[in-house]
This record gives structure tokens, C-alpha cells and sequence, in this order.
């Protein structure tokens, strides 16, 4: 779930100063607003009002390929009380909105801050890494030891 991956995020800078975090999160989250439609959607939803969505399911015979596409009109978005500027002025720029699309957008941005944010905690904490990939190695063979006994208990 995408979310937790950021509230792996907060959990981690309440111990670890990354430097720059918060102007990468920006320049990767905010040039747009889907992060904040995604909340809203979620938050929304969460407390007690679901929205409708639209869906066309297609197949292309030639390829073999199923597309479902879920669609969420934009008229009932328009009236939450929730709604931020940005994302309604976003909202005004479209037709409807595709939640798969929508999704996968902001999965490419999750990914994106992903890398960037291992990349810098194995640059700026070399050490402490250096020090949580030998523990979590012993961690793996003990899993691995542990496995392989019950596997031979079985037999």
C-alpha cells in the first residue's frame, strides 16, 4: 500500500535527518496535485462517503489483453468540502478521472522518491547501513537455518 510506504517514511525521519527530504518530496509530489487527490479520495472515503465509480471493461482479442478502467466522475469531487484549491483547479482540467491511471502515476512518483531516499540514507548514514546490513544478514540465515530445520523435521 502506498501509504504506509510514506508512513515508513515519517517513521524513519522522526530518527534520521535526510538531507534535502523535504525539497525532493516536493519537487517530486507537488508538481502536480495527486497526491492531494489521492488523500482526499482516501480520506473521503475512509469516513464515510464512497463515491461512485464508473467502469469499461475491454478486450483486445488480437493481443490478448483485458483493460479495466475505473473512472470517477469529477462533479461529485467538485463538491467535497475537503477539496483544496490546487486539486480543483486540477479537477477543472479534466474530463473525469481515470483511478488506475491516477494510481499508477503516483506509483511512478512513490518509486521515484524510493530510490532517491535509499540512495541518501546509504550515502549519509554509510555506517549505521554498513552496521543494519550485517545484522540483517545474520537475521537471514537465521530465517534461512531456521527453515531448513523444520523442512528436515518434516521429512
Amino acid at each position: 500500500h502506498i501509504l504506509s510506504i510514506i508512513d515508513k517514511y515519517r517513521a524513519i525521519l522522526k530518527e534520521f535527518n535526510i538531507y534535502n527530504y523535504d525539497e525532493k518530496r516536493k519537487e517530486i509530489f507537488r508538481k502536480d496535485c495527486i497526491h492531494d487527490l489521492i488523500t482526499l479520495v482516501r480520506n473521503t472515503s475512509t469516513h464515510g462517503k464512497l463515491y461512485r465509480v464508473s467502469w469499461i471493461i475491454s478486450y483486445d482479442f488480437y493481443k490478448g489483453l483485458k483493460t479495466i478502467n475505473l473512472t470517477l466522475g469529477k462533479k461529485v469531487l467538485l463538491q467535497d468540502k475537503n477539496l483544496k484549491s490546487n486539486v480543483k483547479d486540477y479537477l477543472l482540467d479534466l474530463k473525469e478521472i481515470d483511478i488506475s491511471l491516477l494510481y499508477k502515476n503516483y506509483l511512478e512518483k512513490v518509486k521515484l522518491m524510493f530510490t532517491w531516499f535509499q540512495n541518501e540514507i546509504s550515502i549519509q548514514y554509510e555506517k549505521e547501513m554498513i552496521e543494519f546490513n550485517k545484522y540483517n544478514s545474520w537475521l537471514k540465515e537465521l530465517d534461512s537455518q531456521t527453515i531448513d530445520g523444520l523442512n528436515k523435521q518434516l521429512e
